[in-house]
């Protein structure tokens, strides 16, 4: 038996050899990259864009492109090793793959610390990002070195690094700025951030160590790009000030003005003051405030955020209801029996907010808005009645005399009034009743109460 022919097999059947094709085209194959990299950033996912970028020339650079779009150099006591061995990784790749920085689209970066050698990679790191002009989203921060600041930037060797930061802090592509704390004591960082119109929409600033800003000239600033401005408890002394001392017009570009604070609810009590200056002194140029508090154990069911409607025609107030839900049964138990007084789990706080709220703009709505959580929760069911009778007392306080609609707005499907409640849940039988029961004298007034269904 010969020697068999190359186009047929053992049998003698005819075979015809075809070149391989891919089975997915290039277009499809990115695709799956692109879908690949945008969803959270895992190690399995990671993993796999590494193998990807091995597979072909082809997926070489898409998965690179995903691979090196976030880059988290923020430290820790316990992970400041590794970040050290990730930058110094980073800068090899950057010297024998230049292109890499341009695939960097989202930053987080603690630059402040006293390891020199670190320091000038972080320099250098920065120093290659800035003219390359795509980064669009910055995280800077460092909650162990924040409150030495100031020893950080007056040291002499670290003169370098420090005039290279606001280069960083001022490109032009960043759409959304996260400063945990800013050391500006001349107000010049901040106020080019406020003034300068590029794509900046987002800035959020913890901590602000700055002078004092009546030493700063008095002049016509113009408009920013920056929409939406978040405040931390240290840093709303200082832009209160700069706002009444330099004139509210640097913040006219924003349309939302948000205060966060994550002290225990009890010291925000204590900062009140402060937020009625804030608002006073902003609100004429700013439609919405949103006061956040942080969740603290003291009232870990009443977590309430307050959203601030400054419309030309309507000064509407919301409360936000937003209790986290109840844990498994076993827990709620032991719970009860460690508590069972709900008024000391209940959020007090927020009626020396209203009051502050109510005198420093002219309120004609209060809306309290019960998340879908407030009844799955069974939060509703626990609201004790002292916080009917504070609202009612708040609510009879002069600040409040041109209240004219008070609105309780709760999961639904349809809007129902006051009375056809028929239909309702127990939670949502129990709100109306205290409604009609626990309010004697917005009952009594001319405001306007009604429940919807939203």
């Amino acid at each position: 038996m010969g020697n068999l022919d190359a186009n047929t097999d053992s049998r003698g059947s005819s075979l015809l050899l075809l070149p391989s094709q891919p089975r997915l085209t290039p277009e499809i194959i990115l695709r799956i990259i692109d879908e690949l990299g945008c969803q959270p950033r895992k190690p399995d996912n990671v993993s796999t864009l590494n193998n990807l970028a091995s597979v072909s020339k082809r997926c070489h650079f898409g998965a690179r492109k995903h691979i090196f779009s976030s880059i988290n150099l923020s430290c820790s006591t316990t992970h400041r090793g590794a970040a050290e061995y990730k930058l110094y990784h980073l800068m090899t790749l950057f010297d024998t793959q230049p292109d890499i920085p341009s695939f960097i689209h989202t930053l987080r970066l603690c630059p402040l610390w006293k390891n020199k050698s670190y320091l000038q990679e972080v320099n250098r790191f920065i120093k290659t990002l800035v003219p390359l002009r795509r980064l669009e989203y910055l995280h800077v921060t460092c909650d162990e070195c924040s409150n030495n600041n100031d020893h950080f930037y007056n040291d002499p060797s670290n003169q370098d690094i420090c005039s290279t930061l606001p280069h960083l802090f001022r490109m032009p592509s960043i759409i959304e700025l996260d400063l945990g704390s800013l050391y500006d004591p001349k107000f010049e960082i901040l106020i080019s951030l406020l003034t300068t119109h590029s794509h900046l929409t987002g800035l959020k600033l913890g901590d602000l160590i700055a002078g004092d800003s009546r030493n700063l000239a008095t002049r016509e600033y113009p408009t920013g790009s920056i929409c939406t401005l978040t405040l931390g408890e240290d840093s709303v002394t200082d832009i209160v000030d700069l706002a009444t001392n330099c004139g509210a017009q640097m913040f006219g570009s924003i349309k939302q003005l948000m205060f966060e604070n994550s002290q225990a609810a009890l010291i925000i009590e204590n900062e009140i003051d402060i937020i009625h200056r804030l608002i006073h002194a902003l609100t004429p140029k700013i439609p919405r405030f949103t006061w956040d508090p942080a969740p603290s154990d003291e009232f870990p069911e009443s977590h309430i955020s307050i959203d601030l409607h400054n419309d030309p025609s309507s000064k509407s107030l919301t409360l936000n209801f937003l209790p986290a839900l109840a844990e498994d049964e076993e827990d709620e138990e032991d719970e009860e029996e460690e508590d069972d007084d709900d008024e000391t789990r209940f959020n007090f706080i927020v009626f020396g907010l209203l009051e502050n709220v109510a005198t420093a703009v002219t309120i004609d709505e209060l809306k309290i808005w019960f998340h879908d959580g407030c009844f799955e929760s069974g939060f509703v069911d626990r609201i004790p009645a002292l916080f009917w009778t504070q609202l009612d007392s708040t609510l009879s306080e002069s600040p409040f005399l041109e209240l004219q609609r008070l609105i309780f707005s709760i999961p639904g499907a349809e809007t129902k009034s006051c009375e056809s409640d028929g239909d309702a849940t127990s939670g949502e039988e129990k709100l109306v009743r205290a409604i009609s029961r626990d309010l004697p004298y917005v009952n009594k007034s001319k405001v306007e109460v009604s429940i919807r269904y939203s």
